[in-house]
């Protein structure tokens, strides 16, 4: 690794701007990650360790291999059960974390699953989970459907809204710096 120091920042500077959004880049190469029909070991991590940094130890020990037989099983099934029991053997990968893969290469598609999304979805009365599982969800991932088609959003863009609806309804004991009403 080269020396850091305040020049070579500078001359980097464009990098670490891009690199402040990385779901930007995420999202935008997601689709040839599809396209191509596996992950490399770089793109998991990166797409891991955006939705969580929690298991970064653990997503680590898998090898390139495994991640490339793995992703490559689960983007080729149809079965959404399957595709998901495929992630989940990566090690550090639950639920929540191959929903972030999966809605990576496809955000018209896949949402991204979290409590919070679990919980502003039992607010609304849309949903009655308490603890992701597969079968949670499958059938997150049915009331999504239903939802994008009421209101002609992806997948992705729903479940962003229902991280907000969380921040700004449900965190508790958090002033709610978002409220302009």
């Amino acid at each position: 690794m080269q020396f850091l120091n305040m020049e070579n920042f500078f001359t980097s500077i464009d990098l670490y701007i891009r690199e402040y959004n990385v779901e930007a880049s995420l999202y935008k190469e997601g689709a040839k990650f599809l396209k191509r029909g596996w992950l490399e070991r770089e793109e998991f991590l990166k797409i891991c360790l955006w939705k969580s940094r929690r298991s970064k130890q653990k997503l680590k020990k898998n090898t390139s291999k495994q991640i490339e037989d793995l992703t490559r099983l689960a983007f080729a099934e149809k079965d959404e059960r399957k595709k998901m029991e495929y992630l989940i053997k990566l090690k550090g990968v639950g639920v929540p974390m191959a929903s972030a893969i999966l809605s990576v290469t496809n955000q018209n598609k896949y949402p991204v699953i979290d409590i919070r999304t679990v919980q502003a979805l039992n607010r609304l009365r849309l949903f009655n989970h308490t603890h992701i599982s597969i079968n949670c969800w499958l059938e997150y991932l049915s009331v999504m459907d239903k939802l994008k088609k009421r209101v002609n959003r992806t997948a992705r863009e729903l479940d962003k809204a229902l991280f907000a609806f969380h921040r700004m309804r449900l965190d508790k004991g958090f002033k709610n710096l978002y409220k302009t009403y």
